[in-house]
C-alpha cells in the first residue's frame, strides 16, 4: 500500500514539475517570438482569413457558405496589406472572391471570435493580436507535449534535442502565429497517437476516447486546409511504428498492426467527412448541386497535385503554376532532399542524417547501443522522413512553388526525432567514456 501511494506521489510530482517547466518554456518562447506576424511570410494566404472575418462582422457568419474570402479582384488592395487594413477596420464592405479549395474552418472559428469580441466593444487590432497569440500558444504547448512523450520514451537528452529544434526553429517562428496555416493543427494528430501508443504500451489498452480525439483532431486539420494531407496522415503512424519495433512478442506486434490499420481507417474517414462538409459549403455558395461542388474540389486537386490536368487546364493557369505542374515528381523530391536549406541550426537534411548516423555508430562502438536498437533508430529516422517526402511527391506542384512553406514538413516529425536521437547517442557515449575513465 505504501509503495503504491509513493508511486502516485512520484507521478503527481513528475506531472506538476513537467507542467511547471512547460509553462516557463512557453512564456520564454512566446516572449522571444513576440507572437508577431511575419508580414512578408504568406500574407496572401492569411489575407483569406482576415477577409472572411471582416465579411462575417458585417454580413453574418454564414454568408457564402462560410468559405474563405479575398479581395483578389480588387486591384486597389494588395494581399500583403490586408492584415493592416483589417486592424484599421479599413477593408471594403464586400469581398469579391470566394476561396472554395477548402472548408476554411480556421476562418469560421476566427470569424465567430471576431463577431463576439466586436459585440463586446473590442477593436479589430486587439482581435487580430488575440488570434495570433492563441495560435502561437497552441503551437508551443502542442510541441511541448510532443517533447514530453519523447522524454518519457527516450530520456531527457532526446527531449532536449527535440525541444531545441522545435521551439527555436526559424520555421516554427515564421509559421506559429499565421491565422491561415494554424501550424499546431499539423502536429496535434501526431501528439495524440504518441500518447495513444504510450497508453497501449504501459496500460495494455487504448480508451475509445483517444480514437475519438484523434478523429476530431485530423478532421479539424483537413477542414483547415488539404495542404500536407499525406504528411499528417503518415506522421500519425510514426509512434505506432516505434512501438511495433519495440515489441518483443508476436501477438503484441499484431496488435500494433491492428492499431495502425484502425488509425488509417479513422484518417480516411475524417478525410471523407471533411470533403463532404466542404462540398455542402460549396453547394450553399453556388446554389447548385453536388456534382458542381465536387467539380470545384476536383479543380483544387488538379491545381495542387497536377493529377488529371489536361492541356486546356494548363492554358488557364499562370506561367508559374504551369511550370510547377510540369516539373517531374522525382525532381521535386530530389530538390528537397539535396537542398542546403537549414532545418536545425545550419544543418540541412543530408547533414542531419550524417551526424545522426555518426552519433549512432559512436554509441554502438562505445557499447551503449545494441545492434537491434541501432536498427530500430535507423528505421524510425527513415520512416519519419516519409511524411514530408510523400507530400513532395504526391503534391509536387504545390511543393515546387511553395518552398517558403514546405520545408516546414521536415519537422513533422523527422527533424525532432533525428536531433533527439543524436543528443541521446552523444550523451550515452559520453557517459560510457566517463564511467570507463572512473573505473580506470
Amino acid at each position: 500500500m505504501g509503495v503504491r501511494f509513493t508511486a502516485k506521489i512520484n507521478r503527481r510530482y513528475k506531472f506538476f514539475a513537467l507542467l511547471l517547466i512547460f509553462s516557463l518554456l512557453a512564456v520564454v518562447c512566446l516572449e522571444l517570438w513576440k507572437c508577431q506576424p511575419q508580414s512578408a511570410w504568406q500574407a496572401d494566404s492569411e489575407a483569406l482569413v482576415w477577409a472572411r472575418m471582416a465579411d462575417a462582422q458585417r454580413n453574418g457568419i454564414l454568408t457564402e457558405g462560410g468559405l474563405l474570402r479575398s479581395y483578389e479582384n480588387d486591384t486597389s488592395i494588395e494581399a500583403e496589406t490586408v492584415w493592416k487594413l483589417y486592424a484599421q477596420n479599413a477593408l471594403p464592405d464586400q469581398t469579391n472572391f470566394v476561396y472554395p479549395r477548402q472548408s476554411g474552418f480556421q476562418g469560421t472559428l476566427d470569424a465567430c471570435l471576431a463577431v463576439i469580441m466586436q459585440a463586446l466593444g473590442i477593436g479589430n487590432e486587439s482581435i487580430q493580436n488575440m488570434i495570433w497569440r492563441l495560435n502561437s500558444t497552441a503551437l508551443v504547448f502542442t510541441v511541448l507535449l510532443l517533447c514530453w512523450w519523447i522524454f518519457e520514451e527516450f530520456g531527457w537528452a532526446a527531449a532536449l534535442g527535440a525541444a531545441s529544434c522545435l521551439l527555436l526553429s526559424s520555421w516554427m517562428k515564421g509559421t506559429m502565429a499565421n491565422a491561415y496555416w494554424v501550424t499546431w493543427t499539423m502536429f496535434l494528430p501526431l501528439v495524440i497517437t504518441a500518447f495513444m501508443g504510450r497508453s497501449q504500451s504501459v496500460c495494455g489498452h487504448i480508451r475509445k476516447r483517444w480514437y475519438a480525439a484523434l478523429f476530431v483532431c485530423i478532421l479539424i486539420r483537413f477542414l483547415c486546409g488539404y495542404e500536407f494531407t499525406s504528411t499528417v496522415m503518415l506522421a500519425t503512424e510514426v509512434p505506432v511504428l516505434y512501438y511495433f519495433l519495440k515489441a518483443d512478442d508476436r501477438n503484441q506486434k499484431k496488435q500494433w498492426v491492428r492499431i495502425a490499420f484502425l488509425i488509417g481507417v479513422l484518417e480516411l474517414a475524417a478525410f471523407a467527412v471533411s470533403l463532404g462538409i466542404t462540398a455542402l459549403q460549396i453547394m450553399a455558395w453556388q446554389q447548385q448541386g453536388l456534382a458542381s461542388a465536387f467539380s470545384s474540389i476536383l479543380d483544387a486537386v488538379k491545381y495542387r497535385t497536377g493529377a488529371m490536368v489536361t492541356q486546356d487546364d494548363m492554358q488557364q493557369y499562370s506561367e508559374a503554376i504551369s511550370n510547377s505542374l510540369s516539373a517531374s515528381r522525382l525532381s521535386v523530391v530530389k530538390k528537397y532532399l539535396t537542398s542546403s536549406e537549414a532545418l536545425w541550426s545550419t544543418w540541412s537534411v543530408r547533414e542531419l542524417c550524417f551526424f545522426w548516423l555518426t552519433s549512432a555508430v559512436c554509441c554502438k562502438v562505445a557499447g551503449n547501443l545494441s545492434g537491434r536498437k541501432l536498427i530500430r533508430q535507423g528505421l524510425i529516422v527513415a520512416f519519419s522522413m516519409l511524411p514530408a517526402l510523400s507530400w513532395y511527391f504526391l503534391a509536387s506542384g504545390h511543393a515546387y512553388i511553395h518552398t517558403v512553406v514546405d520545408y516546414l514538413l521536415w519537422l513533422i516529425p523527422f527533424v525532432p526525432l533525428c536531433v533527439g536521437f543524436m543528443f541521446k547517442n552523444v550523451v550515452d557515449t559520453v557517459q560510457v567514456m566517463v564511467n570507463e575513465r572512473k573505473q580506470a
